[in-house]
């Protein structure tokens, strides 16, 4: 069966045993190889196997069934001092490779993931949502980290082989044009080349190795028109064919190797505007409608689909959870679908899927920054949000919000009592325990 696998028999060995938990580290040390050659390896794993994380490439594996108690690699000295003392059986039973497979499998410990879930009810959220987070507030699942390098809020955030990218927005002393490189491992920042033009409320994607920044602010508010992508790794800026029109404050997705950008600023009004961009052609079309006109909503993909969330008008934040269907589009149907609502409106918040739930963080509700609103999950087997616990630093709109491994990381943004803030928050949104295959 592991000649079908796209995988190597090494990277096989790898996955297996990143699958119960082992560090890059531990792998090396029981395959006896570097943790460098770990890391090219798992690197392959993911992009032949479609994952963008460890979590996802184990979890992958466990239901594909890749992962089996055969298959886990283990000391069978260990397993058996770890086993209850066998009972006396026939000699010939007890010599069966069967008896022994299960002697080696009674020491094994399977790696079991769950989200954490909060069942605090929608009418609850409601009225925390505006309570400002008392400063003595803590929490086991959220941590934090040392700041970024300075101050930066209105910026892109993307993950992109196990490693953070920050790109446009602004500081204190104005637009910021270095690109931001955060390698968790080492909890290390490093300033890398400058975009071409630097802007704010610029939306990314990832497609083919690059990472795309669509339109933009200037810092007279001016909306434009670019498009650029950043290539991480050859730390190199190319420019391709411009939108349609100018936009700033839309959402971005990359889904099925196309970009599609959504709503925005257009300079005079808000867009309903659905453009979609082929990187092979290098061209946009016009691809679909909003249901209304919109800025500052969130696009995040979800399995066959796009979820459009929240947002604002001009006079109101929206509440709305839309799922958007391109396929639909091409068959001439209505693209969109209406899913369980925010339990209130809000927008300029971060927003990513892990583990098939669609995480938000920050934004902001009405005319001024609140102190806090409540983080949200969107149980999407359900179709139902929950609140989260809240973070010990405040965070407010225009953040970064990515999902690496089992943990949320909230970066930077506006808050209410700091304004412009550098701050770098964790929350751990997946537990792994250890379990005995017997009791």
């Amino acid at each position: 069966m592991q000649n079908e696998l796209p995988l190597s028999e090494r990277e096989m060995e790898i996955l297996r045993l990143a699958a119960t938990g082992a560090s890059n580290k531990e792998i090396a040390l029981t395959l006896g190889i570097s943790p460098n050659t770990v890391k090219v390896h798992l690197r392959n794993i993911f992009e032949k196997i479609g994952a963008a994380s460890r979590t996802e490439a184990a979890a992958y594996a466990i239901r594909m069934g890749w992962v089996e108690m055969g298959d886990i690699p283990a000391d069978p000295e260990e397993a058996e001092r770890a086993a209850p003392e066998p009972v006396s059986v026939p000699q010939k039973i007890s010599q069966t490779p069967g008896m022994r497979l299960l002697l080696i499998g009674l020491g094994i410990l399977l790696t079991v993931m769950f989200i954490r879930r909060t069942m605090t009810p929608p009418a609850e959220i409601n009225s925390a949502a505006l309570t400002p987070l008392p400063p003595e507030t803590g929490s086991e699942q959220w941590e934090a980290l040392s700041e970024m390098p300075a101050e930066r809020s209105g910026m892109a955030g993307v993950v992109f082989e196990n490693r953070f990218y920050l790109l446009g927005g602004e500081g204190k002393q104005g637009l910021t044009a270095p690109t931001w490189e955060y390698t968790p491992e080492t909890q290390t920042w490093a300033s890398l080349a400058d975009k071409p033009t630097p802007v704010r409320y610029a939306p990314a994607a990832v497609l083919g190795g690059q990472i795309y920044l669509a339109g933009g602010e200037l810092a007279d508010g001016k909306p434009v028109n670019h498009l650029e992508s950043y290539n991480p790794r050859e730390d190199r800026w190319e420019s391709h064919a411009p939108l349609p029109e100018n936009r700033s404050q839309a959402a971005l997705a990359a889904f099925e190797g196309k970009l599609y950008l959504f709503g925005g600023w257009n300079g005079m009004a808000f867009s309903a505007d659905v453009y979609r961009y082929d990187p092979t052609a290098d061209q946009w079309e016009l691809f679909a409608s909003l249901p209304s006109a919109r800025g500052f909503a969130s696009a995040v993909v979800s399995g066959n689909k796009v979820l459009l969330i929240g947002g604002r008008n001009n006079t109101t934040p929206l509440d709305e959870t839309l799922a958007f269907h391109p396929q639909w589009v091409l068959e001439g149907e209505d693209p969109w679908e209406q899913l369980a609502p925010l339990p209130q409106g809000r927008f300029a918040m971060g927003t990513v899927e892990l583990a098939g739930n669609v995480y938000l963080v920050g934004g902001q509700s009405y005319g001024q920054v609140q102190s806090i609103l409540t983080p949200l999950v969107l149980h999407t087997a359900e179709n139902k949000w929950a609140a989260l616990e809240a973070p010990p630093l405040e965070v407010g709109p225009y953040l970064g919000l990515l999902a690496y491994e089992n943990r949320l990381h909230v970066l930077g943004g506006q808050t209410l009592m700091q304004g412009m803030t550098a701050s770098h928050q964790t929350f751990q949104a997946i537990y792994t325990r250890l379990i005995p295959l017997i009791p």
